[in-house]
């Protein structure tokens, strides 16, 4: 007996097949958390926090559910892919939100066969329209604080992330911007 679950040792190869359904359905997992909880709370960050919770609870759940000791690499294994898939998702969402190109796009589709003035288009997404906007809503959600004129960080969380994707550029990059062509600092 592995796991709650009866099951027959399973064919050749078909252990590694189960670890990528349990995986997938980690990720829907995380994708129906994201979803409610966008709906439900119209915020940007809590939605991430409850994505990853619902689909590593989703992920423990299933592996409690069919695990063998014999598979402890297997378990491993589904967690990493499964932290890989949520990263991979993060990413797309992000993109999805942040994307000049996309949002543009969507307003020219809503504004159908009427159109859109360039200089409209142009006058709401100068990069000085984009920074103001982005500085807004990080003043807003508390990661900046503005005072006197002047902003600073005030959000302790998100200057550790901050501090561990200098060190992954680092890392990665030999540098601290793919923009810079000069040395490593």
């Amino acid at each position: 007996m592995t796991g709650l679950l009866p099951l027959l040792p399973p064919p050749e190869g078909l252990a590694e097949w189960l670890g990528l359904a349990r995986v997938a359905l980690a990720l829907a997992a995380s994708l129906a958390g994201h979803v409610a909880s966008q709906r439900l709370t119209r915020g940007h960050v809590l939605p991430y926090k409850v994505s990853l919770l619902a689909g590593l609870a989703a992920l423990a759940l299933v592996e409690v559910l069919t695990f063998s000791p014999a598979g402890l690499w297997l378990l491993l294994g589904d967690l990493l892919l499964f932290c890989c898939g949520w990263f991979v998702f993060l990413n797309f969402v992000q993109a999805g939100q942040s994307s000049l190109r996309v949002r543009i796009l969507l307003e020219l589709q809503a504004a159908g066969a009427a159109g859109l003035p360039h200089d409209d288009l142009l006058a709401r997404y100068s990069d000085r329209h984009l920074t103001h906007l982005r500085l807004e809503r990080m003043v807003a959600g508390g990661a900046v604080l503005r005072r006197d004129g002047r902003l600073w960080l005030a959000s302790p969380s998100l200057a550790r992330l901050l501090g561990l994707m200098r060190a992954l550029k680092r890392l990665y990059l030999g540098r601290l911007s793919e923009f810079d062509p000069g040395r490593p600092r």
